[in-house]
């Protein structure tokens, strides 16, 4: 059995002087004074999903992707669209009903 990784995001919000936002750590000066709606929406483009948020920071996790994909820590660049193995099907949309009567 193969173990899902995930891939963590910890945005720290500073209001002083405007919105000041920090990624992992790193200071995102291209999303200073950006609403808060809007950071959302950016790191949710990247494929992320808000978990928990402790009063001062913004937890997201999305699965992990391969060592050798580049991938941002946070801003506009989209996360790349996942590949399939050849002949792999992609899941159904919604579960096979049971034909049990």
């Amino acid at each position: 059995m193969t173990l899902l990784k995930w891939d963590y995001l910890v945005v720290n919000l500073v209001r002083s002087y405007g919105m000041n936002y920090r990624a992992n750590g790193v200071k995102m000066a291209e999303w200073k004074d950006l609403p808060l709606h809007d950071m959302l929406a950016r790191v949710g483009q990247q494929g992320y999903e808000l978990v928990a948020y402790d009063g001062m920071n913004y937890i997201f996790k999305r699965p992990a992707m391969p060592r050798n994909a580049t991938q941002p820590i946070a801003g506009n660049a989209p996360r790349p669209p996942a590949q399939r193995p050849e002949g792999d099907t992609p899941p159904p949309s919604t579960p096979p009903r049971s034909s049990e009567t």
